[in-house]
């Protein structure tokens, strides 16, 4: 096509009238519309916090803890107080006789003493005889692994909780993480205190899950990471 029909058809009515015709609604607020949805987009990311769980095993314990004794030697053990008894630190508890000597058994904490043999029957080295539970708690606490990138973490933000069989929920916080390796099988971990609150109605010994939450970071931050 020559140039003069080319300028002549850019110079037609029909033409003119397409080019002077004001857009759509759309076509004019358009461009708007996408911005404003992409920038509320970007401001959800900002403010929308990740919580990433990890759960693994805790054993509740005490301070002071419960004082296991068992025997020194073989021989007869003759207890000198009853079962489920109440007693003061250095109390006898009881005797371990044999043809040799005879070892005086004593309580090294105040608390409530609970047998784990009969009396006057012949126990072996290393026999458990007792276990003796304080009169008090001063606080409780617990030993958990944590994955290897926690390290790297404010662990003050940690969201702790102890949760039992029966489906109960105790509050924790993490005091510490130690910075030694600890592998069990494939994973690598880190041992982390727990101090758990003392007023709590756990059992000494128990094996609860420990649900740690991790909030801090915020989603935008985790995909341009």
């Amino acid at each position: 096509m020559k140039a003069e029909e080319i300028e002549l058809q850019l110079r037609s009515e029909k033409v003119r009238n397409i080019v002077g015709e004001i857009p759509s609604t759309i076509m004019r607020y358009g461009l708007y519309i996408i911005i404003m949805f992409v920038s509320v987009i970007f401001f959800c990311l900002s403010i929308i916090p990740i919580r990433e769980q990890y759960t693994t095993d805790i054993v509740i314990k005490s301070i002071p803890e419960n004082d296991i004794i068992t025997s020194p030697i073989d021989g007869q053990i003759n207890y000198s107080i009853d079962d489920n008894r109440n007693i003061n630190i250095n109390e006898e508890i009881g005797r371990i006789i044999n043809n040799d000597t005879t070892c005086i058994i004593y309580s090294k904490i105040s608390g409530m003493v609970i047998r784990n043999q009969k009396n006057k029957t012949h126990i072996t080295q290393d026999d458990i005889l007792y276990e003796i539970k304080p009169n008090y708690t001063q606080y409780l606490y617990g030993e958990i692994l944590v994955p290897i990138d926690f390290i790297n973490k404010d662990y003050n933000s940690f969201d702790v909780e102890i949760v039992t069989r029966e489906g109960n929920t105790v509050k924790g916080e993490i005091t510490h993480i130690y910075e030694i390796l600890v592998n069990e099988g494939s994973d690598q971990s880190y041992k982390a205190d727990i101090l758990i609150d003392s007023k709590a109605s756990l059992q000494i010994n128990l094996i609860c899950k420990a649900i740690v939450t991790i909030k801090s970071e915020r989603l935008i931050n985790k995909i341009f990471r």
